[in-house]
């Protein structure tokens, strides 16, 4: 039943007219088995910026604000405190967009788009092509493309491993927004009153109209498309159908945008279908309106009345929200450990008592197969064996290393020099006593030829009438 961890957090942050940015750190907490509670507070509120806030982005810890001064500023929330200044100068920012943690991609009021790498915070690349300000950018949830609108009243598709455009599409009317869905299925371009939606491949989907101006939108799930603007209405539609699933009501000025956050962090898509089945899909919803007041939504609970509402004290201008804790690595393997004990409980005891039936022929057939292997080294390696000992044993006979063996030498040394007959087979081995004689293999004694100059070879007589001493035979 613990599917979900018991905390996860988010930071929702609101530009406004005013210069100050506004920061607001959200916990979700379990309460029961579908039951979760939001507790919701200011975590600050700083002005850094000369003019209004015309964008706010954020990704993980990263904080990205641009203002009408025309400088791009960059916070760690994490640590809260502004890291650095970016594009003074260098024209206004009309809209920030960032992918993952990895890139900042800043719209430009002439028609530029800058890229930033986030760990150096220097300009990647600056990608040309539109000749009016750019009011959108929307990255694929792959990274390979981008989007992005312009006053020029084109849409251009961007190539980022190049970093080139590789198409661009006339709409005929300036496109205020682009988003993609979060699976990147589709995309929808808003224009005033409506809003066009598209596959993926460009292919028209769907055309919602309202009859007041709209003036933001948001995904909220893959085919739930919420509209918000100076209806004082929130709209979530089915884009699939077209039809109109909730209405969150009691703004008492427009609506400036749309945000929303799961109450539970994503779990990846490996993830079992009845495990996900516990965890609602609806997310809180936030919103913020010119009447000076940001709104939580929960369509589980209510859409008629939000569930929390805070004072900003400033007219906002702009919304991001970012997860700063998500469900870790270890908690998703426990996660899944649990759901493949319960599906196996049955099929372990099955597994089994058919392992035991199975397992003793297979053990038989094992240990009949490691004797094999070893009767077969074993008479592979006894001739070898045998052959290196009979070696060694003659290696070891003529070493000549005892006293017997060196009184024989000298002997036969003596003889020799005094014979006038043919010398000693052992010759070299009387003349240098003092070295080891040359080991030779001897052959067996059934191989083994007679010599013939044995028998004729006489015995040399002493010098001083003693016993001659007798030439060592072969062994």
């Amino acid at each position: 039943q613990n599917i979900v961890p018991n905390m996860s957090s988010f930071i929702v942050t609101v530009g406004s007219y005013e210069t100050p940015i506004y920061g607001f750190q959200g916990d979700i907490r379990k309460k029961g088995e579908d039951d979760y509670a939001l507790s919701f507070r200011e975590l600050f509120a700083h002005s850094s910026h000369l003019g209004c806030i015309k964008a706010v982005a954020a990704s993980g810890k990263w904080l990205a604000s641009s203002s009408t001064d025309e400088t791009v500023k960059v916070y760690d929330a994490r640590r809260r405190t502004e890291f650095g200044t970016m594009m003074q100068g260098e024209g206004l920012a009309n809209c920030l967009e960032f992918f993952g943690k990895t890139h900042l991609f800043v719209g430009l009021e002439n028609g530029n788009i800058v890229i930033y790498d986030t760990n150096e915070w220097e300009s990647q690349k600056t990608m040309k092509g539109h000749t009016a300000r750019v009011n959108s950018i929307a990255v694929h949830p792959s990274g390979l493309l981008a989007l992005s609108t312009s006053k020029d009243r084109t849409m251009r598709l961007w190539a980022l491993k190049k970093g080139v455009c590789s198409h661009t599409e006339k709409l005929g009317f300036e496109a205020d927004k682009v988003i993609w869905s979060p699976k990147g299925e589709q995309y929808a371009v808003l224009n005033n009153t409506k809003v066009h939606i598209f596959n993926k491949d460009g292919t028209d989907l769907r055309v919602i109209e309202e009859k007041q101006k709209i003036l933001s939108i948001h995904y909220i799930l893959e085919n739930f498309l919420a509209t918000g603007g100076e209806g004082r209405v929130v709209n979530i539609y089915d884009v699939s159908t077209g039809n109109i699933l909730f209405t969150l009501k009691g703004f008492q000025n427009r609506i400036k945008a749309i945000c929303s956050v799961p109450k539970a962090p994503l779990l990846p898509a490996d993830v079992p279908k009845d495990i996900k089945e516990n965890i609602s899909e609806l997310p809180y919803i936030f919103t913020i309106s010119s009447d000076e007041c940001l709104r939580v939504w929960d369509l589980d609970y209510s859409s008629e009345k939000p569930i929390i509402q805070k004072a900003l004290r400033a007219r906002p201008t702009s919304m991001t929200v970012s997860l700063i804790s998500r469900v870790s690595d270890e908690e998703i393997d426990k996660l899944m450990d649990n759901h493949k004990q319960k599906q196996h409980q049955k099929v372990k005891a099955h597994i089994k008592t058919h392992s035991d039936e199975s397992s003793g022929e297979e053990d038989a057939d094992e240990e009949a197969d490691e004797t094999k292997e070893e009767v077969k080294k074993v008479e592979e390696q006894k001739p070898m064996f045998r052959g290196r000992e009979r070696v060694i044993v003659e290696e070891e006979k003529p070493a000549g290393q005892g006293k017997k063996n060196k009184k024989k030498a000298k002997k036969a040394a003596a003889a020799s020099s005094s014979a006038d007959t043919a010398p000693s087979p052992k010759k070299s081995e009387a003349q240098s006593p003092e070295k080891s004689p040359k080991v030779e293999k001897k052959p067996a004694k059934d191989q083994r030829k007679p010599d013939p100059q044995q028998k004729k070879r006489p015995r040399p007589s002493g010098a001083s009438g003693e016993k001659p001493s007798k030439v060592p035979k072969h062994k």
